[in-house]
């Protein structure tokens, strides 16, 4: 039987199943619920945890020394909501596993305890509270189910000037748009697109080192919720076209 017990070969396992199960394509769909890797990741997460421990250099050091350069690895693998936000890449993390969780259409057809075990394999290797289950499943079931209005969000929210981090395109209909809040820089706003009809994105003059910011837009959320963005940056200027039939976002 294989067994790892290398702190970089654990790191770098645990790393490949991160990325296979919060994404956003075919791939992901295929691991994001499922128990066998949720159970797997979990066992990871508890080796690298020992792994870690154990390489932290102890000679000399006292027992209170020692505790203190130990994290506490539990709360570490929580996905905390704090006054209705998420920390970190947590809330990366969460929005992935939500959007999984919207495309499994036999989501709805499970009985309560069966969809509260789901929740917890597609936030695997993370944990979370029993409130924090109510609270994705509240997202999933309620008036979020359904997506949001472009128009509304863009009404509701000044988004001129807020540097663009990404903007792609994920195959089977999926697409997401990151860019840096205006309001708070520390922070990132997510819009993840769902059932994408059609996604372009086109770059106009010299690249530049620093993001370029959102200048001008123009949204419809008529039949199809459909977002032009323009990007500049000095002489520099990209175009984000995206038309979907639901838009999610993180804000």
């Amino acid at each position: 039987m294989l067994k790892i017990t290398d702190k970089n070969e654990l790191s770098a396992l645990y790393k490949v199943i991160l990325d296979g199960k919060f994404r956003l394509d075919q791939f992901s769909e295929e691991l994001s619920d499922s128990t066998v890797l949720a159970v797997l990741s979990e066992r990871i997460y508890d080796e690298l945890s020992k792994a870690t421990e154990n390489s932290i250099p102890k000679t000399g050091l006292s027992k209170e020394q020692i505790k203190l350069l130990i994290p506490d690895w539990q709360e570490l693998r929580r996905i905390r909501i704090t006054k209705g936000e998420l920390s970190g890449s947590y809330r990366v993390y969460r929005n992935y596993a939500l959007m999984n969780a919207r495309k499994n259409l036999m989501f709805s057809e499970l009985s309560e305890q069966e969809r509260r075990t789901l929740v917890k394999c597609y936030l695997s290797p993370f944990t979370c509270t029993e409130s924090e289950i109510d609270e994705f499943l509240s997202e999933l079931d309620g008036e979020n189910s359904s997506g949001i209005s472009l128009k509304e969000l863009f009404k509701k929210h000044d988004l001129k000037g807020a540097k663009l981090i990404q903007a792609v395109y994920y195959g089977e209909n999926a697409a997401r748009l990151t860019m840096s809040d205006p309001a708070k820089r520390a922070r990132s706003i997510d819009m993840f697109f769902s059932d994408v009809k059609s996604f372009e994105v086109k770059s106009d003059g010299d690249d530049v080192l620093y993001s370029p910011e959102l200048s001008k837009y123009s949204v419809s959320s008529d039949k199809l919720q459909t977002l032009e963005a323009v990007f500049t940056k000095d002489r520099y200027k990209k175009t984000v076209r995206i038309s979907a039939s639901k838009v999610f976002c993180d804000i």
